[in-house]
């Protein structure tokens, strides 16, 4: 799945199962943890990324609807109408 912004902008709705998640446009940047299990590098590599609108690290969702994801269960994705 392509999560860049350009694809999955802040208020995206993903439906997945019976639940509902709304992209945020709180970024999901690499932490003391990652920087220790992962090195410098790859650190400099993900914040790149970020930079670039790619999300290297995936997405930060809230819950709009709670449920039931399984494995397999199809993305529908919802995007918010333009200048929404």
């Amino acid at each position: 799945m392509d999560l860049s912004e350009a694809n999955l902008p802040p208020g995206t709705l993903l439906e997945i199962g019976t639940a509902v998640r709304r992209v945020t446009a709180y970024p999901h940047r690499p932490c003391k943890s990652f920087i220790a299990r992962f090195g410098e590098l790859h650190t400099k590599r993900i914040a790149r990324a970020f930079r670039t609108g790619k999300r290297g690290r995936g997405v930060l969702c809230n819950v709009e609807r709670d449920g039931t994801m399984s494995i397999g269960d199809r993305i529908r994705v919802v995007r918010p109408a333009p200048g929404a």
